[in-house]
């Protein structure tokens, strides 16, 4: 019995060293300014101020050119504010380190039992694992259980028969903050000056049309809070996977052996994610699908709430192999090797997907959808999208296979060699028509040596 453990510290660290800083950005940013020249002459406000209107460019830096441009701050103004960009160095990647990962901690433990004799081998495991991944809120761990015996029941009969068993739960964060939903730049922040989180909010981003539409309409609120969508919408999952194999090894002599195997395997895994009422992701999607119509007025084609997504899946699998083994040497010259089986396989794959909207955890109840009218949106103010899958889906896979196969090969004086192989295969990847599958493949060698070594051929 034996005991061992693995503990890795990993400190998180992003690279930056191939990266522009603030201050090299910024410099792009004022090529482009004073090189375009659009921003020179008598329409150089209204210019600029179209920019702004259509959001064209979202980083601060070009923000405050285009906002200078169009006259809305002194050159003063400007100065202060690209200064004050350009000491910030990598401080939003500094501030994603700090805010929204974390140092890396992965845990194994290990526990090992073996016993054995001259009529039987036992051996056991157990192991645990405990992750905690860099993302803040992605963790998992997992149990599995390891048992194999084999039992030399007589000179000429091993059984052995052996299972795995592993449960694992885990969570996943489906929000990343250095893909916050909005162009980054180096300069930019997640925690304002006063410690507050920082937040990207619609008008920054969203041009003046968009921006008319959700006052006038009351839409809901689409400012993005990348520290706070961080712990939104987590991905839970957890499975059990078994996987149990028997082997049975007749002898019948020294030169001929015949071979069985069979092994099954089931992996059933659930997971679920609740997209919180509160994200951006929810909010965005229920109003991609808000609008309006001269006899409906105004409406939301999806209800505001939670979003609750859940799936199963159900993979099994079995092979059952046997092989017939003859190796024998004639006299002193002559041998023989040769070995015939089949082996068949089968997988089968189970998967269901459903989506609920308007989901409440507490009384498990949601809303029912029109599936139809998402699909085909008349009179909405954006450009939503909604297919059959954002509902709910069956899926099945099932791959079979069977196969035959057969080798001999005859060698002289260890010097000379005959080989001859045949293999047949059948699966219902291959279509229906049998012409296309009865096709066997075979193969046929010859080779040789100038010499052999006498010493370790043996005496007839």
């Amino acid at each position: 019995m034996n005991a061992s453990s693995t503990i890795t510290y990993r400190p998180f660290n992003y690279y930056t060293g191939q990266l522009t800083n603030s201050t090299e950005i910024l410099d792009l940013e004022k090529e482009w300014a004073t090189t375009n020249p659009n921003f020179q002459g008598p329409d150089a406000a209204a210019y600029a101020q179209s920019l702004l209107d259509n959001r064209v460019y979202i980083s601060q830096g070009a923000d405050a050119y285009m906002n200078f441009y169009a006259g809305k701050i002194t050159r003063q103004q400007l100065d202060a504010k690209l200064g004050g960009l350009a000491g910030q160095g990598y401080k939003f990647y500094d501030d994603v380190a700090d805010y929204a990962k974390r140092d890396m901690l992965l845990q194994q433990y290990n526990v090992n039992v073996a016993n054995a004799s001259d009529r039987n081998a036992f051996y056991a495991s157990v192991t645990y694992r405990h992750n905690a991944l860099e993302d803040k809120f992605t963790a998992n761990k997992n149990l599995g259980l390891n048992l194999r015996n084999t039992a030399y029941l007589t000179p000429w009969l091993d059984f052995e028969v052996s299972t795995y068993l592993q449960y694992a739960d885990g969570k996943r964060q489906t929000y990343s903050p250095m893909s916050p939903g909005y162009g980054v730049m180096p300069y930019d922040v997640l925690k304002n000056a006063d410690g507050s989180n920082f937040t990207m909010t619609a008008d920054r981003r969203l041009n003046a049309n968009t921006m008319g539409i959700i006052n006038q309409y009351n839409l809901y609120n689409m400012d993005i809070t990348p520290l706070d969508e961080m712990g939104r919408n987590l991905q839970n999952s957890n499975s059990f996977m078994s996987r149990s194999y028997a082997r049975l090894d007749v002898k019948f002599a020294k030169w001929l052996n015949y071979q069985v195997s069979f092994q099954y395997e089931n992996n059933n895994m659930r997971g679920n994610t609740l997209y919180d009422k509160n994200s951006y992701y929810v909010r965005s999607r229920v109003n991609n699908f808000a609008g309006y119509t001269a006899d409906k007025g105004f409406f939301y084609l999806l209800p505001y709430g939670n979003i609750y997504n859940r799936e199963s899946q159900l993979n099994t699998a079995y092979n059952f192999r046997q092989q017939l083994n003859f190796d024998k040497r004639f006299g002193r010259y002559h041998n023989v090797t040769a070995i015939v089986g089949s082996e068949t396989r089968n997988m089968k794959l189970e998967l269901n997907d459903q989506t609920q909207y308007n989901y409440d955890p507490h009384v498990l109840s949601y809303d029912l959808i029109d599936a139809k009218q998402l699909a085909n949106p008349q009179g909405t103010f954006f450009n939503g999208s909604f297919s059959s899958q954002d509902q709910g889906f069956d899926q099945e896979v099932i791959n079979r296979f069977v196969s035959f196969y057969g080798n001999v090969g005859y060698s002289y004086d260890d010097r000379y060699l005959v080989t001859g192989s045949l293999r047949w295969d059948r699966s219902n990847l291959w279509g229906t028509n049998s012409k296309y599958q009865n096709k066997p493949l075979w193969s046929a060698g010859l080779a040789g040596t100038s010499s052999a070594n006498p010493s370790s051929r043996p005496a007839s």
